[in-house]
């Protein structure tokens, strides 16, 4: 098993469901930082909607803790209007990563990897983001239940992206201290693709300067992974994999 947690970096990751202003506080990043992590990854969009708390939240984290955004996939709309909701709401003040989250499991027209294919490939056609500032956070048996379906060539194509893992370990298991030696990762991406991984949502949300008891709670893997999180894009080169071409 291959994970650096030598220095201890964690991130929180959060939605309206943390603060929501004006009915619930905004978010307090400050004591957010204080508790002890030193990024964080917001919700920028579910489905082809806004979340509702992004113009706050993405505002009151600049220049507090680094940032990155997150997309939650839903099942029910056409993926590439999904894509453009998200860039729409942080193209003006990019940050970090884009993140695609894949867990909706409602059996609808776009549940299937060939519309997250095209979620992805329309993410990066109007952003020019390169591969490595697009990610995918999902967990194991979501990923493994579905990356089954493809060929070997398919697969490879989804690794390009890093992975932000949800493992939650046995239950009973305490998210503070997680036991990375039990992790699995779902092929093809092995522990060196690992960005970070979330493992829990402890009570500590109020005293981490959040409206809600629970946070999502993550640790990053290692120093560079963290940089590649939350470093500023600096636009390159890019070569992308085709799956049409792979199929």
């Amino acid at each position: 098993m291959i994970f650096d947690d030598s220095e201890f970096i964690q991130v929180a990751d959060i939605s309206h469901h943390q603060g929501h202003p004006p009915r619930f506080p905004i978010v307090d990043f400050h004591k957010m930082k204080q508790w002890g992590f030193a990024g964080c990854v917001i919700r920028a969009s579910h489905g082809a909607l806004a979340d509702n708390a992004f113009v706050y939240n993405w505002v009151a984290c600049r220049g507090v803790l680094p940032r990155s955004s997150y997309s939650y996939y839903e099942n029910l709309i056409e993926p590439k209007r999904q894509a453009e909701k998200h860039w729409s709401q942080i193209e003006d003040d990019f940050e970090g990563m884009a993140f695609l989250d894949l867990e909706d499991e409602t059996t609808a027209k776009y549940y299937h990897w060939d519309y997250w294919y095209q979620w992805l490939e329309r993410l990066k056609t109007i952003s020019g983001l390169p591969s490595d500032k697009i990610g995918i956070y999902s967990g194991y048996w979501y990923l493994k239940d579905n990356f089954k379906l493809m060929n070997a060539a398919q697969r490879e194509y989804f690794r390009q992206y890093r992975l932000w893992l949800a493992w939650y370990g046995p239950k009973g298991t305490d998210p503070l201290k997680p036991d990375f030696e039990s992790m699995l990762v779902p092929l093809p991406y092995a522990h060196e693709d690992l960005l970070m991984v979330q493992t829990g949502t402890p009570v500590i949300g109020r005293a981490a300067g959040v409206y809600s008891e629970e946070l999502d709670y993550n640790r990053v893997n290692g120093r560079i992974n963290f940089e590649r999180m939350f470093g500023h894009y600096q636009p390159k080169a890019d070569i992308s994999i085709s799956i049409r071409s792979a199929a």
